[in-house]
């Protein structure tokens, strides 16, 4: 049985990239939810993760703490978390892509990236050569991380920004929309505008 955890917009544009592979889940997992029928699919609460035998569930939670706490609590019951990857993505032979990462329409991943898991690479995003992404972050739709960039493990970097080449984006992070990175940003910093700077 597979099914998406999480029942709102992040997990039903999930529940869209599935469909354009050709892979129809059998529902979603939102205790807010349960009992509902969201884009046709029942909602089910999280007590299925215990209830059912050989269960694959997809990350569709876009908050990070939430789906890292999820995450684990997947893992501790040995249950997989599936790597999607949208038809229209470009990700390179050569880059290391993690498990229950999620990587949608429109996404370059180039040579030698190393992208960990849980991350979600959302919409027209553009990670370049050698870039690396910690485990559980987020990069928003149409931001570009330029080469070697490094984003830390629970990092969000919004939407429309740019991280230039070689710049890091420290653990826990959050690097506002439109802003532009052109120095490191540390861990736990909220950086906004043009160039970037910690609020």
């Amino acid at each position: 049985m597979r099914l998406i955890y999480g029942a709102g917009g992040h997990g039903r544009v999930l529940l869209d990239t599935l469909r354009a592979l050709g892979q129809e889940p059998d529902g979603f997992i939102d205790d807010g939810k349960a009992g509902q029928q969201v884009e046709g699919l029942l909602v089910h609460s999280g007590t299925i993760l215990t209830e059912v035998d050989r269960l694959e569930v997809y990350h569709g939670i876009g908050y990070i703490q939430v789906r890292e706490r999820i995450g684990e609590q997947l893992a501790t019951l040995g249950i997989p978390s599936p790597t999607v990857i949208h038809p229209t993505a470009w990700v390179s032979p050569s880059a290391t892509i993690g498990p229950g990462t999620v990587i949608y329409a429109g996404v370059v991943v180039n040579t030698g990236a190393r992208v960990g898991q849980g991350v979600i690479l959302n919409t027209g995003c553009v990670v370049e050569h050698d870039v690396g992404v910690g485990d559980w972050a987020h990069i928003s739709p149409n931001a570009t991380l330029g080469g070697a960039a490094q984003v830390g493990s629970r990092a969000w970097v919004g939407l429309g920004s740019t991280v230039l080449p070689r710049i890091s984006v420290g653990e826990g992070a959050i690097l506002g929309g439109g802003a532009v990175a052109v120095r490191d940003i540390e861990p736990g910093v909220v950086a906004v505008g043009v160039p970037a700077r910690p609020l």
